[in-house]
């Protein structure tokens, strides 16, 4: 692919891998897992039905699915938003602002340095560690389940 070029797919019972794309990519898969590694710019990957495993992204990134684990490792990025509705989140990567919300399972959060963190979970654990910025702002909360918060 050319240097900063957009890339759109959209998929029904697809396991897709894509890398490298340096411009904006939008993915949505319907059944399916994505492996996505190294994108940068606006990266919004969305599936109902599959897990996401996420490395090496940069920019502003969105990563969601319905049924299935959002796995996130080494990204950075200005804004980081992950959700899952029947899953787990589990995300290690340095980004300032980080929003995370998961409905039925545990949000896990190894972050650096944070301005704001926003992690929500309606049935499950919430656990974070971060070094957060001085002026920062932390929201956390949980329906039926614990939050654990500590420095990195």
């Amino acid at each position: 692919m050319p240097e900063n070029s957009t890339v759109r797919l959209e998929g029904i019972n697809v396991d897709l891998v894509i890398t490298g794309i340096t411009g904006n990519t939008q993915v949505e898969i319907v059944n399916g897992p994505i492996e996505a590694s190294k994108l940068s710019g606006h990266v919004d990957i969305e599936t109902v039905n599959g897990s996401i495993e996420a490395t090496d992204l940069d920019g502003r990134i969105h990563l969601s699915t319905v049924t299935g684990q959002v796995r996130d490792t080494n990204s950075k990025g200005t804004r980081v938003n992950y959700s899952a509705v029947m899953g787990s989140i589990m995300y290690n990567t340095p980004a300032e602002r980080v929003d995370a919300e998961s409905v039925s399972g545990s949000v896990q959060l190894d972050l650096g340095k944070v301005g704001d963190l926003e992690a929500s979970c309606i049935s499950g654990h919430v656990i974070v560690s971060l070094d957060l910025l001085p002026g920062g702002n932390v929201e956390i909360s949980t329906v039926s389940g614990d939050i654990v918060i500590g420095p990195r």
